[in-house]
């Protein structure tokens, strides 16, 4: 899922903290590539290019047991799934005639083994910074300085999308769905859930994103720390075998 997260099609797209250049190079990088395999997710049913679309918006992200019971509750075909955490969001286009329940364990699924490779890839980022540059650098030129703090923050954020998606947490915001026919739409719309219901280009999400994303990401901790303290949480990341 990417930084501000965005306006996605069926690729994910990110955006992270810009704090400078170096760091939406970074933040840029690693969201592309923590969300290319976002892309994976099967839902419930193949949309035809005749068929409308809606883009249902919920008041927050909610659990996998919520999106199920909600799309049961109200008969609704799933064409695509809109997630979003810690600063990332992205979206999951249904392939193939699956159930709403294998769509959301897949995504899952995919979102741990996707955060779990962003890690690993920082890990080695923070092996080669470290190696490169001695604490006496790093306190002498603040750009270095910033650029420690930024691998901390990406990975920092990531690190919480991986711990979000492997306990459970609320994921999807929005859902993509074939339709609906008034009478669902008439019940949908009296779901107190429901934040926005928009018509889809079969595109996106639209105009409808995640509430959460209203407020840039940031760590405290990374961002309090001194060049000194920065290199330490780098090496204790490393002392204490890199991703979790």
């Amino acid at each position: 899922m990417k930084g501000n997260l965005m306006d996605s099609r069926d690729i994910p797209s990110a955006t992270l903290v810009r704090r400078n250049r170096f760091m939406r190079r970074l933040a840029l990088a690693a969201a592309v590539f923590a969300l290319a395999g976002l892309a994976f997710f099967q839902s419930p049913a193949v949309a035809q290019p005749s068929e409308s679309r809606t883009v249902l918006g919920f008041t927050a992200a909610q659990t996998d047991e919520f999106v199920a019971s909600f799309v049961a509750q109200h008969g609704l075909s799933v064409v695509a799934v809109y997630l979003a955490s810690n600063g990332f969001s992205g979206a999951h286009r249904a392939y193939g005639a699956v159930t709403v329940g294998d769509v959301l364990i897949t995504a899952r699924s995919e979102t741990v083994a996707t955060f779990t490779n962003l890690v690993r890839g920082n890990d080695v980022r923070l092996k080669d910074f470290v190696g490169k540059h001695s604490e006496a650098e790093m306190v002498a030129s603040p750009e270095l300085a910033t650029q420690a703090r930024s691998l901390l923050s990406v990975r920092s954020q990531a690190q919480g999308v991986l711990d979000a998606a492997r306990r459970g947490e609320s994921l999807v915001y929005a859902i993509e769905v074939l339709g609906p026919r008034p009478e669902q739409l008439t019940a949908i719309s009296g779901n107190a859930t429901v934040r926005a219901i928009q018509a889809s280009d079969g595109k996106g999400a639209g105009r409808v994103k995640p509430v959460a994303l209203e407020v840039a990401y940031h760590d405290a901790a990374v961002e309090s720390r001194d060049a000194a303290g920065t290199r330490e949480a780098m090496l204790r990341i490393l002392a204490e075998g890199g991703t979790r």
